[in-house]
């Protein structure tokens, strides 16, 4: 039961941090992912250096896509593994439903939010990224769950 209140103080903590990061507004974060987009394409990008301005910025584009749509996954794969973790749910398959449901509903939530941060908007895209990031979070929790409940069986 400590466990179960552990993780639900988590998922608050986690949830404060995405609303953070979704409350930047557009330069903000777009100057965060920047700084990762600079460093992959400086130092995993055969050739940047020497390639043109035009080059440059096509490559900087494309990592830039990538950069933040799998910081969206990332942190709704988290998200989804501490919510799957919070709810205490007997049963892998019903953990696993009900904690995608939550972590999609609170994308929704978040993506909505941001149509009232100056620059951003909120993008069924982004929420579908979201949500297969709470999908796989969760599911890596469900299935620690139904091997840990093997075990004690």
């Amino acid at each position: 039961m400590k466990k179960t209140w552990i993780y639900r103080i988590l998922v608050i903590l986690w949830m404060l941090i995405i609303f953070l990061h979704s409350n930047m507004n557009a330069d903000a974060s777009s100057q965060e992912s920047g700084v990762v987009v600079t460093f992959i394409a400086e130092h995993f990008v055969p050739g940047y250096t020497e390639m043109t301005e035009a080059e440059q910025l096509q490559v900087e584009d494309t990592l830039q896509f990538i950069v933040r749509k799998g910081a969206h996954m990332t942190e709704y794969a988290i998200l989804g593994f501490l919510i799957a973790g919070a709810l205490g749910i007997q049963g892998w398959g019903k953990l696993w439903l009900i904690a995608w449901l939550l972590g999609t509903a609170y994308a929704c939530t978040d993506e909505f939010h941001q149509t009232f941060v100056p620059g951003r908007s909120g993008e069924l895209r982004d929420v579908c990224i979201d949500s297969m990031g709470v999908l796989i979070g969760s599911g890596i929790a469900s299935a620690i769950h139904k091997k840990n409940s093997s075990a004690n069986t």
